[in-house]
């Protein structure tokens, strides 16, 4: 168990690609930190920075008041999980998860304990004995966890661990995973460019893009009060509506005309507008798909759309919709009931307490 700090680290190659820039992070003893982007964004090179198994290029690493700074990886009491799994063909799931103890010359009884320990709060008593060969994708991934498990480590990585998957046994691991944590309690670190895994693991979410973290949060703060535009788009499924417009302060109110009409702004929000002087000026809308509803023809309404593509998921429907005159195309999340079919034009209605306005230069909010 450990808390981790990261001041100013950098890493920067030979060829003067800057991978992580300026990152700074405190971790706290018993968190469940995910970092989460897209390709590129510099998530595994940070996670191999604090493993030890990629030089820190500037700041400091301190793990449990230590600086961990020319430290070897294997003097950090770290045990990494990789997207690979990387196991011993040659070995028995035994011998795979007793690999690191019989390196460090545990007693054979103290090794057997452990070994069935692990294997015991992984479910892998029956295969013991087994090659990784004989092994499906789950029960491999949890040997590599096994073996990490086994160590006691202060610090758990993981790599993308679930990435190798099929959609029904992520779905699986992820609660073995979560179920791990609770029981070990200890200090996790995963990094997974899967939005899902990340909202539904991690304690505390890392957001970055091209190097540079956009926002440290909950689950719950990053989907309803995004930091900007980026982390507002890349959280989700199916992703934020972004619609352009120009701030209009009118004797009626304060509007966002977009290019098919204008949506008035609920007084805490109009409010926000007013005191940042923003009259006239451009700004992105920001929507989820859940937040808009299907107006009835004497309903009120802020749009009109065509729906181009209709969804059926069960309990629930996307719909895909574009409007007349517009280069935006929205997608809504609608109850799966309503008797709707590609070709139909619909009013739109939004609920306007959700909406979020984003500034359109630099991307940060405005008003959440």
């Amino acid at each position: 168990m450990a808390s981790i700090e990261l001041k100013n680290i950098c890493k920067k190659y030979e060829n003067g690609f800057e991978a992580v820039k300026d990152f700074n992070l405190k971790i706290k003893d018993n968190e469940f930190i995910i970092f989460v982007g897209p390709s590129g964004c510099g998530k595994s090179t940070t996670l191999r920075m604090i493993a030890g198994l990629e030089e820190i290029s500037e700041g400091e690493l301190w793990i449990d008041g230590k600086k961990m700074n020319g430290v070897s990886a294997s003097d950090r009491d770290i045990a990494m999980v990789f997207q690979n799994y990387a196991l011993y063909p040659h070995m028995s799931v035994r011998k795979n998860i007793a690999y690191s103890l019989k390196i460090r010359k545990e007693k054979k009884d103290v090794i057997e304990k452990k070994v069935q320990e692990a294997a015991s709060i992984l479910g892998l008593e029956g295969v013991l004995d087994r090659k990784p060969g004989q092994l499906s994708g789950g029960q491999k991934q949890r040997v590599a966890m096994g073996r990490a498990i086994v160590r006691n480590p202060k610090v758990f990585l993981m790599d993308e661990p679930l990435s190798n998957l099929d959609a029904k046994l992520r779905g699986q691991m992820r609660v073995e995973i979560a179920d791990l944590y609770h029981k070990l309690g200890t200090t996790f670190i995963y990094v997974t460019h899967d939005q899902t895994e990340a909202m539904t693991l991690g304690t505390r979410i890392v957001v970055m893009k091209d190097g540079v973290i956009q926002q440290v949060d909950s689950p719950q703060n990053l989907y309803h009060k995004p930091a900007n535009q980026f982390v507002a788009g890349f959280i989700g499924t199916p992703p934020m509506n972004f619609i352009e417009g120009v701030v209009n302060f009118a004797p009626g109110g304060v509007f966002v005309e977009t290019e098919d009409g204008k949506v008035e702004m609920p007084p805490e929000k109009a409010e926000c507008l007013k005191r940042r002087n923003l009259s006239g000026k451009r700004v992105v809308l920001g929507i989820r798909p859940e937040h808009i509803d299907i107006a009835g023809e004497n309903e009120m309404s802020h749009k009109k759309a065509v729906i181009d593509v209709y969804e059926m998921l069960g309990a629930e429907a996307m719909i895909y919709l574009s409007q007349k005159g517009s280069k935006e195309k929205l997608i809504a999340r609608i109850d799966g009931t309503m008797p709707l079919c590609a070709g139909e034009t619909v009013n739109l209605r939004y609920n306007l307490s959700k909406i979020h306005v984003f500034d359109i230069t630099t991307g940060k909010t405005i008003t959440n």
